[in-house]
């Protein structure tokens, strides 16, 4: 879009051109009227006292000066506006290869938002068939990844399970994008049950299904190895109710 600042200058430019194309095309056409740029040798350069008058009353000149200071004083205001012309034609050169760039700009901006509409479109479509098979196969609730505005999954926590199945939770920088949300996010907790961590972040999983489509933030999540199947499984279930896992479960270093 041209802002009305530009457009007033294009209509400036545009008038300073016609105004000085006029004033050289009137006095090139009196010229060639009076003979003082063609016809023999010996007859150029003179021109009758009308079209004489005439150009001293173009260029205002002082008509108190004699004909030789008017004659200057007409070349060189007309040589002014010859240049001034000159360069009014490259400045509005200038503003519409601006104007044609900008204009490319803004196809090939339409363009690449279109190619990431549609990309955007793709994911959740594989987004929503991965998460329609996790439900066949291990009956998971079947909700997709929350994204962020770019495609991207939302990982917003760390969970680490330890040797008796107890969690102890960090919030990852996306988190934040949450907060700007507006949603009310629980401390960071250190080595609670698994029903106090379904207790404290059930509010995550709520609003991450009232968005549309329906998802499930992100979390990652290290258990400790010498935890037993029985203390790490049902605490991994847990967070697996409120979360989706971006990876597999990886062993904290020892």
């Amino acid at each position: 879009m041209i802002s009305q600042q530009e457009r007033r200058r294009d209509v400036s430019l545009t008038t300073l051109i016609d105004l000085l194309v006029q004033v050289v095309f009137v006095f090139t056409l009196l010229l060639v009227a009076s003979g003082a740029i063609e016809g023999a040798p010996e007859e150029r350069g003179f021109v009758t006292p009308e079209v004489w008058k005439t150009l001293v009353n173009i260029f205002d000149v002082d008509v108190r000066k004699s004909s030789t200071e008017q004659a200057k004083e007409i070349q060189n205001r007309y040589t002014a506006v010859r240049s001034d012309l000159d360069k009014a034609i490259q400045d509005w050169d200038k503003v519409k290869r601006v104007q044609d760039e900008r204009q490319r700009t803004i196809q090939e901006q339409d363009k690449l938002k279109g190619v990431r509409d549609q990309l955007q479109r793709t994911i959740q479509e594989q987004d929503k068939r991965i998460a329609e098979l996790e439900k066949r196969i291990g009956g998971a609730p079947g909700h997709p990844p929350c994204r962020a505005s770019n495609g991207v999954e939302q990982v917003v926590l760390r969970a680490s399970i330890d040797v008796v199945g107890r969690v102890t939770t960090v919030w990852l920088p996306d988190a934040k994008q949450l907060s700007d949300l507006g949603v009310s996010l629980p401390d960071s907790v250190n080595a609670i049950s698994r029903q106090e961590f379904q207790s404290a972040f059930a509010s995550i999983m709520d609003h991450g299904l009232s968005r549309q489509p329906k998802c499930k933030y992100v979390a990652t999540v290290q258990y400790d190895p010498r935890a037993s199947a029985g203390d790490y499984q049902p605490a991994l279930t847990s967070i697996q109710a409120i979360f989706r896992l971006n990876r597999s479960p990886s062993r904290l270093a020892q």
